[in-house]
């Protein structure tokens, strides 16, 4: 179980690295969406993951572009 838990942490920490370095508004808001679903996986599991600082976005928002 410890593997996986070291595992899990370890996807976590790649995912956050790499989205912190997307810029553009749109890809921004996903930075900010992979941040918050990582930090409520990275909590609930207790992976103790350090997590950067999110916006906070929800999930199923949508732009009101019509």
């Amino acid at each position: 179980m410890r593997l996986l838990a070291r595992r899990g942490a370890q996807i976590i920490e790649v995912s956050i690295a790499h989205a912190s370095e997307l810029l553009r508004p749109f890809a921004k808001r996903l930075s900010d969406m992979i941040s918050q679903q990582a930090s409520h996986i990275s909590t609930k599991v207790g992976y103790g993951v350090d997590l950067p600082e999110f916006d906070n976005v929800p999930v199923n928002r949508r732009d009101e572009q019509t």
